[in-house]
């Protein structure tokens, strides 16, 4: 039988937003001061600093300093192996795997990752694509059992969401000391993973709606809101200064995700932020940046009509190639060394490039299975958050209620851009997924204290 206690106001354990419920002016439904007793999890002192290990990895592996610091001092810092063993040790220790597997987009991920292992068996060049999986286990799977294992109440949610915040002004920072301007496109001057200029839009685009969940934050402090409204303006500038035709359209796909999702407070908002955010972004873009977005609308750019055909050629052999190995396929990241040697056996050039879409990047390399289960863990994810957002927008909680939308907008920005992209083997995906667990077990946690807090004492 539960009994009931006091929270916990000064850590948020026990209840959804703590300073919310000293509020009596608060526009949030907020429940009586009882709540469910704290998670014994909560508690613990190792999970707690576990916790806090899990936030360093979050923001070395979104703000990319590593790569910056090694290309500006040229010294590799190797941040993440002194973060992430402290955070694995901790999801271990505290009972994170099986938090994690609460969900059936952690076990659909899993079973992506095991095609991966088991596509990397029967590679085309097994050399080739043994460092990939093992990158990926060492470097981004665990953050799925990182973030669904110890990030357990909405306290610590806020938490993940202001890091992923400030992770993107990092990667703003970042941008500013390396950016260039090449033929109309934004790139950066040192080879990093995001040093690509459709690379560096997509991430940024990632990132803005975490930034936007800042400047909605009313317990944010006012200097940091004010740094996240010039912050947004900057990442526009910098995601069309990519002229990445692929997030021109992701941006698209998100104003129409707020038309029809976002409540009326919310597009009100838009309508009065949106022209001061992005006016500024488009009034200082170079001419060839335009020129190369107006192939979408039918001017010509020979460099984006001729980069058209190339995308549509690796995304039909790309296919090709699922259909001819639709269990296992070549391999991963061995798309490109199969295209080009197939090519040239045929008496052609071949194109030696990745498939440029996501989707097919993963039927091709690692078979159609891995692709169902890939897209079944990302779908479930965003089903697992759009259900706390109806929850939360009922209850009238409206903080739960901007998180929940600020996540999915990151997924229809990072989804729909990563279709005009090879990125299916990234720490983004588990993130995600990891992050989507942890809030909707939040979600159902502060709902129980809520019905919890109706009953008399």
């Amino acid at each position: 039988m539960l009994s009931l206690k006091q929270p916990n106001t000064a850590t948020g354990i026990g209840m959804p937003f703590p300073a919310m419920a000293q509020s009596k002016t608060s526009a949030v439904s907020v429940p009586p001061p009882q709540a469910l007793p704290p998670l014994p999890e909560e508690a613990n002192g190792f999970r707690r600093l576990a916790f806090y290990f899990c936030l360093a990895c979050i923001f070395i592996r979104f703000s990319f300093i590593s790569e910056a610091l090694a290309s500006g001092i040229g010294v590799n810092t190797y941040m993440l192996y002194f973060t992430a063993p402290v955070a694995i040790v901790g999801t271990l220790a505290t009972g994170g795997l099986a938090r994690t597997f609460r969900s059936k987009a952690a076990v659909f991920l899993m079973l992506f990752f095991a095609c991966m292992v088991v596509a990397t068996v029967f590679s085309s060049w097994r050399g080739g694509s043994l460092p990939v999986v093992k990158a990926y286990a060492q470097t981004s799977i665990f953050l799925l059992f990182a973030v669904a294992g110890l990030v357990l109440n909405w306290h610590e949610i806020r938490l993940v969401f202001h890091t992923m915040a400030f992770s993107g002004l990092a990667v703003l920072v970042i941008s500013k000391l390396f950016l260039r301007a090449d033929q109309g496109r934004f790139s950066l001057s040192f080879g990093g993973t995001i040093a690509n200029s459709n690379d560096l839009a997509t991430h940024v685009l990632l990132m803005i709606p975490f930034m936007l969940f800042v400047l909605m934050d009313k317990r944010a402090m006012y200097i940091m809101r004010l740094l996240y409204f010039a912050a947004i303006p900057y990442s526009l500038y910098v995601v069309l200064g990519t002229a990445s035709r692929g997030c021109l359209v992701a941006l698209v796909a998100g104003c129409l995700f707020w038309f029809f999702k976002a409540s009326m407070r919310q597009k009100m908002l838009a309508f009065l932020l949106l022209p001061v955010l992005i006016a500024p972004a488009i009034a200082l873009l170079p001419q060839e940046t335009f020129n190369r977005l107006s192939t979408l609308s039918g001017e010509k750019n020979q460099e984006a009509d001729e980069s058209a055909d190339s995308r549509r050629y690796l995304f039909w052999k790309g296919v090709e190639f699922s259909i001819k190995h639709p269990l296992l396929g070549v391999g991963p990241e061995q798309f490109m060394n199969v295209e080009g040697a197939s090519a040239v056996a045929a008496g052609g050039r071949g194109n030696w490039h990745q498939t440029h879409c996501t989707w097919v990047q993963i039927s091709s390399e690692c078979g159609i299975p891995a692709m169902i289960f890939f897209i079944a863990a990302l779908g479930g994810a965003y089903v697992l958050v759009n259900r706390c957002y109806k929850q939360a927008q009922k209850l009238k909680l409206e903080e739960i209620a901007s998180a929940c939308f600020c996540y999915m907008l990151a997924c229809v920005f990072f989804y729909v851009s990563t279709s005009f992209l090879s990125n299916g083997y990234t720490f983004r995906q588990p993130f995600l997924v990891g992050l989507a667990i942890a809030m909707f077990f939040a979600m159902q946690r502060t709902v129980m204290a809520m019905q919890v807090a109706k009953v008399p004492a």
